[in-house]
């Protein structure tokens, strides 16, 4: 999501936990790197928002972390999640801060609509490969696992260890 809000030419805070992730997103192109485990929230929306809060939150973590990006978001701001599977969230913030909440899961289209948004998916697609034949978008592969270790792979995957995606390889 870094790059693309950058090709977006969107400024953007990254949370991270280490500063290896830090040089990381910048490398991205983040325009700040922040560490989640040395500031507050509070800290924070005060350092890099005047005390608003951020426009948009993107969260790829999802579970607890949610809560924290309801905390940075601006009044009316929005959140979007890819990992909002938590059956015990209290939303109830996001009545009292009139925020959007959006879930992204770009295959819904596809497996609820028979195949109805197969031509946005390919448009969405498209647009992404022409990115990466630019070199505006660079696909972030952590580490690649062979199909034989699959299971390997989904302990390494949630282990949080790396950056960027665990790929498993179908072909030798």
């Amino acid at each position: 999501m870094l790059q693309l809000a950058k090709i977006c030419e969107t400024e953007v805070h990254a949370m991270v936990s280490s500063v290896n992730k830090a040089k990381l997103a910048s490398k991205l192109g983040a325009d700040y790197t922040i560490n989640y485990k040395k500031k507050h929230i509070n800290q924070i929306i005060d350092k890099y928002t005047n005390g608003q809060g951020y426009d948009v939150v993107f969260d790829n973590v999802g579970g607890e972390n949610l809560f924290n990006s309801f905390a940075l978001a601006k009044i009316n701001g929005s959140i979007v999640s890819t990992l909002t599977r938590d059956k015990k969230i209290d939303i109830s913030i996001l009545h009292q801060k009139a925020l959007n909440l959006h879930f992204v899961y770009m295959i819904t289209l596809l497996i609820y609509y028979n195949l109805q948004g197969i031509d946005k998916l390919k448009e969405i697609m498209n647009q992404l490969t022409i990115w990466v034949g630019q070199s505006k978008l660079k696909p972030l592969i952590n580490k690649v696992f062979d199909f034989d270790h699959v299971a390997e792979a989904h302990l390494y995957a949630q282990s949080g260890q790396g950056s960027g995606k665990t790929i498993v390889s179908i072909f030798e």
